[in-house]
Order: C-alpha cells, then sequence, then structure tokens
C-alpha cells in the first residue's frame, strides 16, 4: 500500500530539467546583488571596528550582526551560488544552452544531487561570528 506522497517526491525526484540560459542571467543577477550588498556591510563594518567599539556599544552590535551576516554569506549563500553556477555549466556543457530535461530516474538523481555535492565542496567552515551576549571587548569589537 502506498500513502500516495512518496509516490509523488520519488516521480518529482526522477527529473531534472533546466532552462540554462534563463538559470545563468538569473544566477549572474542574483550573484551581483547579494555581492554590492555584502560589500556595502563589510565595508561598514570595518569602519565600525576602526572606531574600536564593542559588542556592547549599540554600534557594536549591529556591527555583530553584520559580522554575523558575512558569516552566512561566506559559508552560506556564496557557495550556494557558486555550486548554482557550477551546475549550470556543467548543463551546458553537457546539453546546450537549451532547455534540458532528463527522465531516467538513476541520471536525473545523479543530476539532482550534483548541486548539494558541489556547494559542500564550497563552503568553507568558518569559526562562529561573534554573538550579540558576548561580553565587552569580545575579540577586540
Amino acid at each position: 500500500m502506498s500513502d500516495g506522497l512518496s509516490e509523488i517526491t520519488t516521480r518529482a525526484e526522477a527529473v531534472f530539467a533546466m532552462e540554462p540560459e534563463a538559470t545563468l542571467v538569473n544566477l549572474v543577477d542574483l550573484l551581483v546583488k547579494s555581492h554590492t550588498a555584502y560589500a556595502r556591510v563589510a565595508t561598514q563594518t570595518q569602519k565600525v571596528h576602526a572606531e574600536g567599539l564593542t559588542l556592547t556599544d549599540p554600534t557594536g552590535r549591529v556591527a555583530a550582526a553584520a559580522e554575523r551576516f558575512h558569516h552566512q554569506y561566506l559559508e552560506e549563500a556564496l557557495p550556494s551560488l557558486i555550486a548554482s553556477l557550477q551546475l549550470t555549466a556543467e548543463v551546458v556543457r553537457s546539453f546546450g544552452l537549451g532547455p534540458c530535461r532528463v527522465d531516467d530516474p538513476v541520471e536525473a538523481g545523479i543530476w539532482n544531487n550534483k548541486w548539494f555535492v558541489y556547494a559542500d565542496q564550497l563552503r568553507p567552515r568558518l569559526p562562529a561570528p561573534p554573538s550579540p551576549t558576548d561580553g565587552p571587548g569580545t575579540a577586540g569589537r
């Protein structure tokens, strides 16, 4: 007997489909926008650190939040975007720029899992960013 839901999941996972040309344009736009925001936050954070503020200062707490953003961007967002670009480039090399669809369940499963492998390989393991509950002078902040 089947619950129906697992069959839907299995069928969805048994297909890999992508429109690489549109995907590339969207990923490049997303990369530019996210990195622009990241650069702006990183610049402002550096200015706060240059002023010698600590996490107990209101501006220092904002800087700590910015550092958490910095950490999240470098450890999660950027590797995810690069993994998506890497997968899309592989699709283009394998199938061309036109829409592609892989219906063989084994082959589709391989394509569906490549992003996770790429993202894991690209994800740096950074020390945790400071917490706003850290005491004064934590790590020079």
